[in-house]
């Protein structure tokens, strides 16, 4: 036979015959075609094809092809395979049209179809507070915050350390000596650098010679930049002798009802006297002092209390014993005085 035409011809070099609809078993139109060739494949695809030969690799797909050869392989197109294809991803793949998800800094807001750099997506504390990515350990506060060592988040969100206070581990502690727990575990340090007085205020001792105020010339109490010894504030107290023989400050160390036993403590401060001069027979006290009781120990007096516009360092140990809830810092300028006591780094350590 000389060869039927419709579109076909007899393939001499390969043996095989064809058929006139268009469909050549080695090639053809439709876009699928079957050979056994003396590679001794086959082939039949519609989008891919399939090929079992000496290679031993058959192949079928739809937009892809699966492949098994002697090598032991396999794929199948459309959505990922195992092997992969001109049209899928291999194992592991994702389909087209799933792409991968937004990827978001710490601080932004976690959103859908999102995920955060760091892995963790932070709740807020309350539920109007909207969940954003933080790093893990740390907590959503508005923004994301270390609650293990933040003085304003310490433990949980606005949980604010008092003065001379630092978070360690989630707990306010305080950065000194701290007082029993008996005395309510305040803290035995004051440095001013809060802006505050932090607790200073104008002794009333109620034993001699405050009398429950009485005598007492402090004008006021406050803290100061212009003249300090460490970091950037001190306490201020301006005074004068005209309105009371002495000018005193105290600050409680115990809370409200509570007490401790002075004997062995230690107490230190740096004091910067100015103003009219003062004698030899001046004297600066520190005294530890409660409701029926009070010790009383002389830190500074002779020849240095006349030198004005210097800062001392003045350290005493009450070496009585005195159930006392205060300590004060206490000037007897045993004459007519008017000027500023400056006050830094105030410090009580127990024996």
């Amino acid at each position: 036979m000389g060869g039927a035409h419709a579109g076909g011809a007899a393939d001499e070099s390969s043996g095989s015959p064809s058929n006139g609809a268009g469909m050549h078993i080695a090639a053809g139109r439709a876009g699928s075609r079957t050979a056994l060739e003396a590679g001794g494949s086959q082939s039949a695809s519609s989008g891919g094809n399939v090929e079992p030969g000496l290679g031993g690799r058959q192949s079928a797909g739809s937009g892809g092809r699966m492949a098994l050869e002697s090598g032991g392989s396999q794929s199948t197109g459309a959505s990922g395979g195992l092997g992969g294809s001109d049209d899928s991803a291999g194992v592991g793949g994702s389909a087209a049209g799933n792409p991968e998800p937004a990827m978001l800094p710490n601080g932004s807001e976690c959103a859908a179809n999102s995920e955060c750099e760091s892995g963790h997506c932070a709740d807020g504390e309350s539920a109007a507070a909207k969940a954003i990515c933080c790093q893990s350990g740390y907590a959503n506060c508005g923004g994301c915050i270390a609650e293990e060592s933040d003085d304003a988040h310490c433990g949980s969100c606005s949980k604010v350390c008092a003065a001379n206070q630092t978070c360690e581990s989630g707990t306010c502690t305080c950065t000194g000596y701290t007082f029993p727990s008996t005395c309510g575990g305040g803290c035995g340090s004051w440095t001013f650098e809060s802006g505050t007085t932090e607790g200073w205020s104008v002794d009333t001792d109620p034993s001699f010679p405050v009398n429950g105020g009485d005598g007492n010339g402090v004008t006021n109490v406050t803290t100061t930049s212009n003249q300090v010894h460490d970091g950037s504030r001190a306490l201020a107290v301006p005074g004068s002798t005209g309105a009371g023989p002495i000018v005193s400050v105290a600050v409680p160390v115990c809370q409200a009802g509570a007490s401790v036993n002075m004997a062995g403590f230690t107490m230190s401060a740096w004091v910067y006297l100015t103003g009219t001069d003062l004698s030899t027979y001046s004297f600066l006290f520190f005294d530890a002092w409660g409701p029926s009781s009070q010790a009383s120990s002389p830190v500074l007096t002779g020849t240095k209390i006349t030198s004005l516009n210097t800062w001392y360092q003045l350290t005493a140990t009450f070496s009585s014993t005195v159930q006392a809830d205060h300590v004060a810092i206490r000037l007897n300028p045993e004459m007519s005085w008017t000027g500023t006591m400056y006050i830094d780094s105030v410090t009580v350590t127990g024996p």
